[in-house]
């Protein structure tokens, strides 16, 4: 271990130490590293951009226009979609239901004439109609709810699948949750608000397509009863009453969009206490924690009151336009009675006549204030439909920065050189006079989600020449995003098989930063990293320093990030979980789970111990067997005597180890050393084996 603060270079004569890792040949030890001067780093495919502006204002623009044409894309992907033919069905069954409720809505201009004439027979005979009517419009009612239903359920899946694709595209989802700025709350986005836009348009989209025939039919109905004046009051009411609701309705959906904000900040601060109880309850933090609910709280009701304060002119002048309407209708149907249009009726036909006409028109104005009701609805739908076409705008703009990046495949061999240092790039989105890093992959992008996914195909033969040297490393400076000062600097190195090393250093040295550069999560800000090797549970594995633990069985905690086989595992597998879980004294848990198979309801953070949960993630580590393994703390919450126990087997199947570490001990199960001593220095050192492992060797 070198005390030194300079950067250091070891050569001599064992040539294996020496392609271990390997320092740049042509260099001399390079002097301690202050602050640098260059820009700070950033994360890979994360915009320079700040958040979204608070005072940012939406509404029925070109930009909801443009948002709302992708959704409907992914709603309608092609002519023969299965919801395109539900949405003619449920257009078909509107129709209906319209059709019936003509023949319904002028029952009483007749009973006024058979109740008039005192015709007992016709009574009988329209009595039974209207039975058959009541049963008939029940039906095609209910059919129009249940295809809507059915409707919703299917756009809700075909977008959240949509999302869901580009959610998980490479590292997305840590980009958003972690390092991007522009996007609040996306898993908000993805659930709650997904589920109210398909909901409400489900129930809004049937009215607004049967509409226009509707309007048609009436229109000409009215005109042939009143006349001109009557349609021409009808259509100058309903302008007046669009370009009210308009001039009211586009405000509003800026707060509908900050309301959802709120909404997902406050929900997520119950989920974290709900997610870290047991850590609370240690720190007995009630009261602290209850203020800081009770100002989101706050937050949220004022931006809701602003809201509701916003509204309520709104839901006035939808009101006001309703009772208008009704007053309207028997304006228009004096029209014709004081001109002496029926002055030859007599009063049982003048009623049935009244009662028609007053159904006409009444039908058709409640069709315009129906439309002008749905405003209300309608920001709800705008508003969530921003919220989610920007975060399917930004997770397309991740994505093709992403596939921006052209990967260049290395000779399968490798010559151990290091990669020639990066060039200047043109200005790229966000990134204007920035060096920008090229970090070059032998796989292109869309192999990689196979091999994360755990799918082999995705990656050669393990005992190719190329797993060799997975990574390396040139001249690589990390900073933290937004940070200026570096953690590590100029550092190069070369992993490869068959030699361990331990990265050490205090905290906030850049250790878990080096990982995190490693596996693809930041960008170095200076040098270049060149991966042969794609991660995937076979070849490549991360241990990160907080495990994770989806919901499912203890056998899917064991298999992850690989899915259950379909055809189940056989006696071999088994029998090798349980001897790992066993090894790792876990064979309790298996019985408080109740098998390896039992479907486990409860939260795994709540269920196990930190130790447990290192512990369950090396029996997750021994399943996979991979070649590699990059470890960080993997063992802080075990003891010496587990750990001794935990490392021997990866050493026993031949793993390669990366780990980061404080104690001690970890020394004598890796070859180098490497120290990072702060503000950008470090030291790398062989190690000399213990005497167990010199005999092996």
């Amino acid at each position: 271990m070198t005390d030194s603060g300079d950067h250091s270079s070891h050569g001599g004569g064992d040539s294996d130490v020496e392609a271990a890792f390997v320092p740049p040949a042509d260099r001399a030890p390079h002097p301690a590293v202050g602050g640098d001067p260059s820009p700070p780093s950033e994360p890979e495919d994360a915009d320079s951009d700040g958040p979204e502006p608070a005072s940012r204002r939406y509404g029925l623009d070109a930009t909801f226009c443009r948002r709302a044409r992708v959704l409907l894309g992914v709603m309608f992907p092609s002519c023969g979609a299965y919801t395109v033919f539900l949405l003619m069905a449920l257009m078909v069954a509107c129709g209906a239901e319209q059709y019936v409720v003509y023949w319904v809505g002028i029952i009483p201009s007749r009973y006024y004439q058979v109740l008039g004439d005192k015709d007992l027979d016709a009574f009988g005979v329209l009595t039974s109609e209207c039975l058959g009517l009541v049963l008939v419009i029940s039906f095609v009612k209910g059919t129009r709810i249940f295809l809507s239903t059915v409707l919703y359920v299917n756009w809700r899946q075909l977008i959240d699948r949509a999302l869901h694709r580009r959610y998980f595209t490479g590292i997305n989802y840590y980009l958003l949750n972690v390092l991007d700025q522009r996007i609040d709350n996306p898993d908000q986005r993805i659930t709650q608000d997904v589920d109210k836009m398909c909901k409400t348009l489900s129930t809004m989209i049937a009215q607004l397509l049967v509409a226009p025939f509707i309007i048609g039919y009436y229109t000409y109905a009215v005109y042939s009863n009143t006349g001109y004046i009557g349609v021409l009051s009808i259509y100058g009411f309903f302008v007046v009453a669009t370009v009210v609701n308009k001039v009211m309705m586009t405000p509003i959906v800026t707060y509908v969009v900050r309301q959802e904000e709120k909404e997902g900040t406050f929900r997520f601060k119950h989920m974290q206490i709900r997610v870290h109880a047991e850590a609370l309850g240690f720190h007995g933090c009630s009261v602290v924690e209850e203020h800081r609910c009770n100002r989101r709280l706050g937050a949220l009701v004022a931006t809701q009151l602003a809201l509701f304060n916003r509204r309520f002119m709104l839901t006035l002048v939808v009101n006001l336009f309703d009772y208008l309407g009704s007053i309207l209708n028997y304006l228009v149907i004096a029209i014709p009675i004081f001109a002496g249009m029926y002055d030859d009726k007599t009063p049982q036909q003048l009623s049935a006549i009244i009662s028609q006409n007053s159904f006409v028109c009444m039908y058709l104005i409640y069709n315009f204030t129906q439309l002008v009701d749905l405003s209300s609805s309608a920001t709800e739908v705008v508003g969530v439909t921003h919220r989610i076409g920007q975060l399917m705008e930004r997770l397309d703009t991740l994505q093709r920065r992403r596939e921006s990046r052209t990967p260049s495949p290395e000779p399968a061999g490798g010559d151990g050189k290091a990669p020639p240092p990066p060039g200047k790039e043109g200005e790229g989105e966000g990134e204007k006079g920035r060096e920008k890093v090229k970090e070059e992959e032998v796989m292109k992008g869309g192999d990689e989600k196979k091999a994360e996914d755990g799918d082999e195909s995705a990656d050669a033969d393990p005992t190719s020449a190329r797993f060799d040297t997975p990574y390396r490393l040139h001249s690589v400076t990390v900073r933290a995003p937004g940070g200026r000062q570096p953690l590590v600097a100029d550092l190069s190195l070369t992993v490869r098989r068959g030699r361990s090393l331990l990265v050490t250093g205090s905290s906030s040295s850049g250790k878990t930063s080096l990982l995190r550069v490693l596996r693809g999560l930041w960008l170095p800000a200076a040098g270049s990293v060149r991966r042969t090797v794609l991660p995937g549970p076979r070849h490549v594995f991360f241990m990160p320093q907080r495990p994770f633990f989806t919901d499912g069985s203890l056998r899917q905690q064991i298999v992850y990030p690989e899915r259950l086989k379909e055809d189940g595992f056989s006696a071999a597998e088994t029998e090798q979980m349980l001897h790992y879980l066993h090894l790792t004294q876990l064979t309790g848990l298996a019985e408080r789970c109740g098998g390896l198979d039992a479907d486990v309801a409860r939260n795994w953070y709540d269920l196990l111990s930190p130790g447990e949960m290192q512990r369950l993630c090396f029996v997750r580590l021994f399943h996979h067997r991979p070649s590699f393994v990059f470890m960080d703390e993997a063992t802080s919450a075990v003891s010496p005597d587990m750990e001794e126990i935990l490392y021997q087997e990866c050493l026993r199947l031949q793993m390669t180890l990366f780990s980061v570490g404080h104690r001690e001990s970890l020394t004598s199960y890796h070859d180098w050393k490497l120290h990072l001593l702060g503000g950008g220095r470090w030291s790398l050192e062989p190690i000399a084996p213990p005497a167990y492992r010199a005999a092996q060797e």
